[in-house]
């Protein structure tokens, strides 16, 4: 499951209420790090070579992309790691999660790998860790204030969040080849 497009602007605009910051995480090859449950065979991978043996199938050990499985077993495991780590899932959309314990309180919203949370440095720090220790984070984004998200642009500016689909159009145009157009204000 994802979170619903109207979740994640409640998510944004309760992050704002609340002066919360919000920041991004990525889990590389997410799927990857699922074990499947069933015994599950496969065909190897066009222009396998192996000399040694004339294996005609693979058993898959892990979740892999583009099996029915994948999704359900990764959700599975990040749900069962945010349970632990203290976050309370929500009934109404089960890709939205809020932490409040010992004063501290964040909230964290899903997109299959991608996940942001509202929250202080601190937990951010804390939650971090906790992830990389369970999961391959990838660096690039991880750990750092959210721009885009689910293809919206995301500007924090204190307590306002304002949501956009400026990456988007952006995008648009430069694949259209439209970069130097003309502007002419509508």
């Amino acid at each position: 499951p994802v979170a619903n497009l109207d979740t994640f602007k409640l998510f944004t605009a309760f992050c704002a209420a609340r002066g919360l910051t919000m920041f991004g995480f990525d889990i590389s090859n997410a799927f990857l790090h699922a074990e499947i449950e069933e015994t599950l065979f496969c065909d190897p991978p066009k222009g396998w070579t192996n000399f040694d043996t004339k294996q005609q199938c693979w058993q898959l050990l892990r979740a892999l992309y583009g099996t029915k499985q994948a999704g359900h077993l990764w959700n599975k495991l990040l749900v069962k790691f945010l349970t632990e780590f203290g976050f309370v899932q929500c009934e109404a959309d089960p890709c939205l999660f809020v932490y409040n314990r010992d004063g501290v309180f964040a909230a964290l919203v899903l997109w299959v790998d991608d996940i942001a949370v509202g929250c202080d440095v601190t937990f951010k720090d804390r939650f971090l860790s906790a992830l990389r220790h369970n999961f391959k984070v990838s660096d690039s984004a991880s750990g750092q204030e959210v721009e885009l998200f689910i293809g919206l642009t995301v500007d924090q500016r204190g307590d306002f969040i304002t949501l956009s689909h400026k990456h988007f159009i952006s995008s648009e145009i430069k694949r259209l080849g439209l970069e130097n157009s003309r502007k002419v204000s509508t």
